[in-house]
């Protein structure tokens, strides 16, 4: 018997990701929504591809309650592929547990992802599993840790780093994802306490493997800021963020101090972390052209330093942002659930399982 799965936002490359990977599976009934309900050219666009890859095409609305209610019916899962910045809410969450369906987006946002936890009892009453932060943070980045931790009698550092894909894409676009983090403050925390930090400072030179190359990385906002220091107990963790256009770095880091000094006076006033506007984190996440962590700590008394990494070739970062919610969707059609709840994806999928969704694209992992 097959289970009925719905992807919202398989108008995007990432939402197509997924829901290829998911029609393909026999045990998949996949269902495909997308973004722009309103839209006759962008439906029209979605039918021909819901026929190419043999799904059905839906016309739930993350913003119409009354059809998504209606397209709930019958359903096992959601996939949440639509665009979720800092301003999204957990309305469709909501519904699956009314529903019974199990739910996983792709949310990278810190505030996101921390908060589904407002949502655990009502999951567990439902028997259904939310899930949120299935993408390249805090899922993969969270993964690449855990397949490391194991060298380690004792944690003390953990340092991500991820480099977005900008391709041919104009400098402004890129600026424009970036400009209502740069400059905010930021919790992280350091050598065993929480400060206050500044959206794209702090710079540091960051090795990745080639194609990738060494870049300076800017420190950002992310979801394992929040997760790490309790999950792995390790006094520092810092998320930074390089850019492969060295010029657009410096431009975005002259804007940050510009407005750290204007923010500086109403810092007291303010919540830290707290950010106004469009959150263009997102962007850079689902484009992601490899994420790092490196690890430092204690193994026999001696200082070990280990560092992993996964690189997308070819425009290959979309099958890296997808690859969480893919392993995760096909693991409950085939084993089912049985800690319902609502959580981050942190500790959920190990980095096997991670790679199994990548097959057939041109990824690699680099360990050292």
């Amino acid at each position: 018997m097959s289970r009925r799965i719905l992807v919202l936002g398989s108008d995007r490359a990432i939402g197509r990701c997924v829901s290829t990977a998911l029609a393909a599976d026999p045990s998949i009934e996949c269902i495909v929504g997308g973004h722009h309900s309103g839209n006759l050219a962008a439906h029209k666009r979605l039918q021909a591809y819901a026929k190419q890859i043999g799904a059905r095409v839906s016309a739930a609305n993350v913003a119409d309650g009354i059809l998504m209610r209606e397209a709930l019916e019958g359903v096992f899962a959601v996939v949440n592929a639509t665009a979720l910045g800092r301003h999204s809410s957990y309305a469709l969450a909501g519904q699956c547990a009314r529903h019974g369906a199990h739910y996983v987006d792709l949310a990278s946002s810190r505030e996101h992802v921390s908060g589904i936890k407002a949502l655990d009892r009502r999951a567990q009453a439902a028997g259904c599993l939310l899930v949120t932060g299935a993408n390249v943070v805090p899922a993969i980045s969270g993964a690449l840790v855990d397949s490391l931790a194991h060298e380690f009698d004792r944690l003390d550092e953990i340092h991500v780093a991820l480099s977005p894909f900008d391709g041919n894409q104009p400098w402004f676009v890129t600026m424009r994802t970036l400009t209502a983090r740069i400059g905010r403050p930021i919790r992280v925390r350091r050598n065993g306490r929480w400060r206050v930090a500044y959206g794209w400072s702090e710079p540091e030179k960051v090795a990745f493997p080639k194609p990738v190359g060494s870049m300076r990385a800017y420190l950002c906002d992310a979801p394992d800021l929040d997760l790490f220091p309790h999950r792995y107990r390790a006094g520092t963790v810092t998320f930074r963020v390089g850019l492969s256009r060295a010029s657009w770095s410096y431009a975005l880091a002259a804007l940050g101090r510009y407005r750290r000094r204007r923010y500086l006076a109403e810092q007291a006033q303010r919540n830290p972390g707290s950010v106004d506007g469009r959150d263009g984190f997102q962007d850079l996440v689902d484009k992601t052209a490899s994420i790092q962590v490196r690890m430092r700590g204690q193994r026999d008394g001696a200082e070990v330093v280990h560092c992993a990494c996964l690189i997308a070739r070819n425009d290959s970062g979309a099958a890296i942002a997808s690859s969480p919610a893919i392993a995760l969707v096909k693991r409950w059609v085939r084993d089912g659930v049985t800690d319902p709840g609502a959580v981050p994806c942190l500790g959920l999928l190990s980095l096997e399982a991670v790679k199994a969704g990548l097959l057939g694209h041109d990824i690699v992992l680099v360990r050292s």
